[in-house]
Protein backbone atom coordinates (compact mmCIF):
# COMPACT_ATOMS: atom_id res chain seq x y z
CA UNK A 1 0.00 0.00 0.00
CA UNK A 2 0.89 3.73 -0.49
CA UNK A 3 0.73 6.13 1.46
CA UNK A 4 -1.51 8.60 -0.68
CA UNK A 5 -3.78 5.07 -0.17
CA UNK A 6 -3.22 4.88 3.16
CA UNK A 7 -4.05 9.00 3.74
CA UNK A 8 -6.37 9.33 1.14
CA UNK A 9 -9.06 10.72 3.09
CA UNK A 10 -7.09 12.68 5.35
CA UNK A 11 -4.86 14.51 2.33
CA UNK A 12 -8.63 15.12 0.42
CA UNK A 13 -9.65 16.88 3.75
CA UNK A 14 -6.81 19.02 4.23
CA UNK A 15 -6.10 19.85 0.36
CA UNK A 16 -9.59 21.25 0.46
CA UNK A 17 -7.52 24.62 2.15
CA UNK A 18 -5.52 25.72 -1.17
CA UNK A 19 -3.37 28.23 0.54
CA UNK A 20 -1.72 25.88 2.75
CA UNK A 21 -1.76 22.25 1.55
CA UNK A 22 1.70 21.39 1.59
CA UNK A 23 1.72 22.12 5.33
CA UNK A 24 -1.36 20.25 5.93
CA UNK A 25 0.39 17.22 4.03
CA UNK A 26 3.79 17.75 5.87
CA UNK A 27 1.36 17.29 8.98
CA UNK A 28 0.22 14.42 8.11
CA UNK A 29 3.22 12.78 7.45
CA UNK A 30 4.87 14.34 10.07
CA UNK A 31 7.81 15.61 7.81
CA UNK A 32 8.80 19.09 7.22
CA UNK A 33 9.02 18.67 3.22
CA UNK A 34 10.64 21.63 1.29
CA UNK A 35 9.57 21.26 -2.50
CA UNK A 36 6.35 19.67 -3.80
CA UNK A 37 8.50 17.34 -5.82
CA UNK A 38 9.35 15.75 -2.02
CA UNK A 39 5.26 15.18 -1.45
CA UNK A 40 4.86 13.56 -4.48
CA UNK A 41 7.58 11.67 -3.97
CA UNK A 42 6.35 10.94 -0.43
CA UNK A 43 2.61 10.01 -1.62
CA UNK A 44 4.32 7.45 -4.08
CA UNK A 45 6.50 5.79 -1.54
CA UNK A 46 5.21 2.59 0.43
CA UNK A 47 3.27 2.25 3.59
CA UNK A 48 6.02 1.38 6.78
CA UNK A 49 3.92 0.84 10.18
CA UNK A 50 5.20 3.14 12.51
CA UNK A 51 7.79 1.74 14.95
CA UNK A 52 6.03 2.84 18.29
CA UNK A 53 2.92 2.89 18.88
CA UNK A 54 1.49 6.69 20.68
CA UNK A 55 2.23 5.29 24.02
CA UNK A 56 5.46 4.08 23.79
CA UNK A 57 6.32 7.19 21.75
CA UNK A 58 4.66 9.65 25.06
CA UNK A 59 6.33 7.22 27.21
CA UNK A 60 9.98 7.72 25.56
CA UNK A 61 9.47 11.17 25.96
CA UNK A 62 9.40 11.48 29.30
CA UNK A 63 12.31 8.87 30.18
CA UNK A 64 14.43 10.48 27.32
CA UNK A 65 13.84 14.18 28.16
CA UNK A 66 16.65 14.49 30.47
CA UNK A 67 19.65 13.10 29.15
CA UNK A 68 18.32 13.58 25.47
CA UNK A 69 21.72 15.29 24.37
CA UNK A 70 23.12 11.99 24.97
CA UNK A 71 21.45 9.96 23.18
CA UNK A 72 23.01 7.98 20.41
CA UNK A 73 20.41 5.68 18.87
CA UNK A 74 17.22 4.18 19.83
CA UNK A 75 16.58 0.00 19.61
CA UNK A 76 12.89 -1.35 19.85
CA UNK A 77 12.30 -5.70 19.65
CA UNK A 78 9.12 -7.18 20.31
CA UNK A 79 9.26 -6.54 24.09
CA UNK A 80 11.68 -3.79 24.70
CA UNK A 81 12.76 -0.39 24.05
CA UNK A 82 17.07 0.15 24.16
CA UNK A 83 18.82 3.48 24.46
CA UNK A 84 21.89 4.03 23.58
CA UNK A 85 23.91 6.63 25.55
CA UNK A 86 27.44 8.49 25.26
CA UNK A 87 29.92 6.29 26.65
CA UNK A 88 28.66 3.10 25.63
CA UNK A 89 25.69 3.20 28.30
CA UNK A 90 22.54 1.61 27.52
CA UNK A 91 19.08 2.01 28.73
CA UNK A 92 16.68 -1.12 28.28
CA UNK A 93 13.20 -0.77 29.21
CA UNK A 94 10.45 -3.75 28.99
CA UNK A 95 7.19 -3.00 27.88
CA UNK A 96 4.16 -4.56 28.98
CA UNK A 97 1.56 -4.94 26.79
Amino acid sequence: MKNFEKYEKEIKEKIKDRTSGLRNISDIANIDFQYTYDVIEWLYEEYKEPLLTEDEIEYLKSVIKPCKNHIKSIHKSYEHLCIELDGGYIISLYMNY
